[in-house]
C-alpha cells in the first residue's frame, strides 16, 4: 500500500475507533468511577439523531447504557472490524458492490420484516448478529472506496498544484 493510501486507511480506522469510543463513553465514565455526567450527556446527544436509543433495546456495560441500541452498536463495532480485516483482503474493492450490499443488508431487513409481521420477535441476538454482519460487510466495502477516493483526490490536487507551479515558471 502506498504511503498516502496507508495514511487514509489509518485516518478512517482512527475515526471509526473514536466513533466507537463515543458509543462506549457512558460506560467508560462509569467504569472509571464517575457517575454519568457531561461526557455521557454529550455522547447521548450526538447519537440521538441517528438512533432511537430505546432502553429496552440497548446494551448496558459497567452499569451504564450505551449511547446507541444493540443493532447500532453491532453495526459500528463490526464496521471497525471490517476496516481492520480489509487489510487481509489485500486492499481489494468488491467485484460486485451491489451484490455485496445486498448480502450485507438482506439479513437485517429480514429480521426487521419478520418482527414487524409478528412471525419472529427481534431480540438482542438477532439485532446484534444482523447488525454486526451489516457493519462488517460495510467496512469491507467502504474502506477500499474511501482509500481510493482520498488517494485519487490527493493525486488530482497534487497534479493541479504542479500545473500551477509549472505555469508560473
Amino acid at each position: 500500500m502506498e504511503r498516502h493510501a496507508r495514511t487514509y486507511y489509518v485516518l478512517l480506522l482512527t475515526g471509526a475507533f473514536l466513533w466507537c469510543v463515543l458509543i462506549f463513553l457512558p460506560s467508560i465514565e462509569t467504569f472509571a468511577g464517575h457517575s454519568p455526567g457531561e461526557a455521557s450527556s454529550f455522547s447521548y446527544r450526538v447519537f440521538s439523531s441517528i438512533c432511537h436509543q430505546q432502553h429496552s433495546r440497548s446494551f448496558e456495560v459497567a452499569g451504564a447504557r450505551l449511547a446507541v441500541c444493540s443493532r447500532c452498536t453491532a453495526i459500528y463495532v463490526s464496521f471497525l472490524f471490517g476496516i481492520i480485516f480489509w487489510r487481509g483482503f489485500r486492499g481489494t474493492i468488491p467485484s460486485s458492490p451491489p451484490l455485496a450490499w445486498a448480502t450485507a443488508l438482506l439479513p437485517m431487513l429480514a429480521d426487521v420484516a419478520l418482527d414487524m409481521l409478528g412471525i419472529h420477535g427481534s431480540d438482542y441476538v438477532t439485532r446484534s448478529l444482523t447488525g454486526g454482519w451489516f457493519g462488517l460487510i460495510s467496512g469491507l466495502i467502504l474502506t477500499p472506496l474511501f482509500v481510493k477516493a482520498c488517494s485519487d483526490l490527493h493525486s488530482a490536487l497534487s497534479h493541479q498544484q504542479g500545473m500551477r507551479y509549472a505555469a508560473k515558471t
